[in-house]
């Protein structure tokens, strides 16, 4: 069933009034054939669409701040700054079990040079069995996003 729209609707077609749609074509039985043979749109006719230029206003409630893209991720960025995981964090932001981690992360030399605090990294490696893994959280979630390739192309 075809929808009808009124003569002037830039959405419709201006010789048998159907609706058209994304595809900017009619598609109804009466205009089909109408283009020259050869067409490549032959029986569809092209509709020129007409642009409507608007002004809007929207009310944004108090507990609502609008704020610029680059002004969210500073304070996103911001968010983890003086913020330390633990190895049971680390593994809930990456969803991997901490002996991926070590395997793929954290123990490979390539890595492990640039992660160590001996290094001058930021990651506090156990001295021994049972001590805490350290992380800094932002400059971890930093090389997590940078090396994602390395991590999982080996």
């Amino acid at each position: 069933m075809n929808e009808k729209f009124g003569a002037k609707d830039p959405r419709a077609c201006s010789q048998c009034n159907v609706a058209v749609y994304a595809q900017n074509f009619c598609t109804s039985y009466s205009c089909r054939g109408a283009e020259k043979k050869g067409s490549p749109e032959k029986g569809r006719r092209r509709i020129r669409m007409q642009k409507l230029n608007i002004e809007l206003s929207v009310e944004i409630p108090g507990e609502y701040v609008l704020i610029t893209k680059v002004e969210y991720e500073e304070l996103k960025s911001n968010e983890l700054r003086g913020v330390y995981w633990n190895m049971k964090e680390l593994e809930k932001r990456t969803g991997r079990q901490s002996t991926w981690l070590k395997e793929n992360v954290l123990y490979p030399e390539r890595f492990r040079k640039v992660l160590d605090i001996e290094y001058g990294g930021f990651v506090a490696y156990p001295k021994s069995q049972g001590q805490p893994w350290t992380f800094s959280a932002l400059r971890m979630e930093k090389f997590l996003d940078e090396n994602f390739s390395q991590i999982f192309h080996k």
